[in-house]
């Protein structure tokens, strides 16, 4: 119990007692009496002593009546409240911060689970400390924040001012609700505080106050220790659903693999299926949107674990020649918004590092020249090979090799752009030579054809060929395939059976723009499709180049983390604690685009817990209640109990008139 105002009741029963028992000592008793002999006198005479003041205070109910109602009228204007928790002792506060309890579902003018909690343990701190003096000793607090890595807002402080301010600096994050390594930072700090009591045979207690969802990962690993006590603070509402964007993807087109799919896994935590609208976002900008709403299924209770019901959707194929940031997320969102989307980062294309094999081949070196090269190397088939058999990795270090009629004897790993006889090509069978072919269809979609006008081309001499891997027609000639690709395992091949100065090509605007196409069709595969994003909670590792440059992380809603390089130039800027973007910058020069997912399918479940189970001890702690742990007036019942008693005495009075 806590009292708001002690000194007003004190002094309202210092100011009202002494009058009171003065009136008693010093009133008169005398009544008038008829009485048949004055045998009685005697008991008359001894009621005159009243009369002469401080005198012996003889019991009256009604003056204990009226002392009652005196002490119940101090008490209320005292102004107590009970209280779940014990006042004096140490007190650990663990505010949690995770991604589920970003959810909007609390009641009240509080946005998030996690401002209520702040609320909730701003009113527990004032609770421990209400009544100062008059009450005794008041609680020494302290402030951790947990989900994702716990930190500590403040340390062990007898003052109230202090630990409520620590409650409102914390600030969310998006990691999981861990509580295990939380305690321990405070076992580490009382360790520290107290080396002396490692021996005490009665360690002070310690209190652990949990304002949280209830949705702890690690509940199994958490063990009180017998000086310790844990209370559970629920937050949030117990049948909350939620359904998020778990995760996102991307594949090449297999028709086209200049094009790209998106792949979304989508979760729900509803007892009932729902539905849902998602689309694809590209820099911030709508880029698809699936024609109908996506049916989810309800969540299931398998092996004794409630599981989420699961779906994959694919969007349509699109463009990203310059890369992008890709997202998807649904249209409209729900208590939970921080999960309703994921996103990743599509590297732009690099600068192409070419090679040429065939000694001075003017036309092909002139067609690569244009496409305005970081590099282009020219080598023998003979050099190519020897070079490659020496170095496994240097045939795959290039965007694309490309070779008119003189072919490496063993094709190593990699992407080639082949004109002339493909004979010995791996995945290519070959059956002679054929003469004045023209073309009879295309592929006209692909996009090696994009740009492409081939109905004028006459190709005097070819050689027939099939393509056995994976392999693709392009372009069909009246004697046979005339273009064609492959998509191996470890080689990437575009094949042109027949060398182009035998054929009316190289005259043709066509030409130019089929070898730029070729070569940024097979350089696609030369780079990651995508950029692996960050686990949350992750730092960055940024090379400034040189010492005290600072580098900047700051997400999309906000939040900037910042560092500063070292004398080896390297930063490490985190941890990058929010999902979605973080823009890593340097004075405001952009540097990349990071993207970071969520911890995972559990911290998208918000429905709030109303106990915490403990398996390491076979306990179940049971919610103290979504505030201070209880906390209740009093004083209205005091009143109340004093307005009897009055009558009561009033009663009393009457009956002895």
């Amino acid at each position: 119990m806590t009292w708001l105002d002690p000194v007003t009741g004190l002094i309202a029963m210092g100011s009202i007692l002494p009058p009171l028992l003065a009136l008693y000592i010093l009133k008169l008793r005398r009544r008038t009496r008829t009485v048949p002999s004055t045998l009685l006198w005697r008991t008359a005479t001894a009621d005159l002593r009243a009369n002469v003041p401080f005198q012996r205070l003889r019991f009256s109910v009604l003056l204990l009546l009226q002392l009652i109602v005196l002490a119940l009228l101090a008490m209320a204007l005292a102004q107590p409240e009970s209280d779940a928790g014990a006042r004096a002792g140490r007190h650990a506060l663990f505010i949690d911060r995770s991604l589920s309890m970003r959810a909007r579902d609390v009641d009240g003018d509080q946005p998030s689970r996690l401002d209520a909690a702040k609320q909730a343990a701003a009113e527990r701190i004032a609770a421990l400390h209400a009544g100062g003096f008059w009450l005794g000793d008041s609680a020494s607090i302290m402030v951790v924040a947990f989900g994702g890595q716990p930190a500590v807002m403040s340390g062990f402080t007898d003052g109230p001012d202090q630990a409520t301010r620590a409650v409102e600096a914390i600030e969310p994050v998006d990691g999981a609700t861990s509580l295990s390594e939380a305690i321990e930072l405070v076992r580490g700090a009382l360790a520290t505080a107290n080396p002396d009591d490692a021996g005490a045979a009665a360690p002070e207690e310690v209190v652990f106050e949990v304002f949280s969802d209830g949705r702890v990962v690690d509940l199994a690993e958490v063990a009180l220790r017998p000086e310790e006590r844990l209370v559970f603070h629920s937050v949030g509402a117990a049948d909350s659903m939620n359904r998020s964007v778990a995760s996102i993807g991307m594949v090449r087109d297999p028709e086209d693999p200049a094009l790209v799919k998106a792949l979304a896994r989508l979760i729900h935590w509803g007892s009932q299926p729902t539905e849902a609208e998602l689309e694809l976002v590209v820099d911030g900008l709508p880029r698809s949107v699936l024609p109908a709403p996506v049916a989810m299924p309800a969540a299931a209770t398998v092996d004794g674990v409630l599981r989420p019901g699961e779906v994959e959707v694919s969007f349509p194929a699109i463009a990203l020649p310059e890369g992008g940031v890709v997202e998807a997320r649904f249209t409209m969102p729900d208590d939970l918004p921080g999960d309703d989307g994921a996103a990743l980062v599509v590297p732009p294309p690099r600068d192409l590092r070419l090679a040429l094999l065939g000694a001075d081949d003017f036309i092909l070196r002139s067609a690569l020249e244009s496409l305005d090269p970081a590099s282009l190397e020219e080598f023998t088939a003979e050099e190519f090979s020897q070079r490659a058999a020496g170095d496994p990795a240097f045939s795959r270090s290039f965007d694309a090799v490309v070779a008119r009629g003189a072919f490496p004897a063993t094709l190593p790993p990699g992407r080639y752009l082949l004109f002339g006889d493909p004979t010995g090509v791996p995945g290519v069978e070959t059956f002679g030579a054929k003469e004045g072919s023209v073309v009879v269809g295309t592929r006209g979609d692909h996009a090696l054809l994009r740009f492409v006008a081939v109905d004028e081309l006459v190709v005097h001499s070819h050689t027939a060929m099939v393509v056995t891997e994976r392999g693709e027609v392009i372009i069909e000639g009246s004697e046979g395939p005339l273009a064609a690709v492959s998509v191996g395992a470890s080689r990437q091949l575009v094949i042109v059976p027949f060398d182009p100065l035998d054929s009316n090509w190289p005259f043709q605007r066509g030409f130019l723009n089929f070898v730029s196409n070729a070569v940024q069709w097979l350089a696609s595969f030369s780079r990651p499709l995508t950029i692996e994003p960050r686990e949350v909670g992750q730092s960055e590792r940024v090379e400034a180049g040189q010492p005290g440059v600072s580098i900047s992380a700051v997400h999309e809603s906000g939040t900037v983390r910042q560092a500063t390089s070292g004398a080896d130039g390297l930063a490490i800027v985190g941890p990058l604690d929010r999902i979605g973007l973080w823009r890593i910058q340097s004075g405001g020069t952009p540097i990349r685009t990071v993207a970071v997912r969520g911890p995972g399918p559990d911290e998208s479940r918000i429905d709030a817990a109303s106990a915490l189970p403990l398996p390491s001890m076979g306990a179940t702690i049971e919610s103290a209640g979504n505030s201070t742990g209880g906390r209740r007036a009093l004083w209205p019942w005091l009143l109340l109990a004093s307005i009897a008693m009055l009558a009561i005495e009033w009663w009393w009075y009457l009956r002895q008139v």
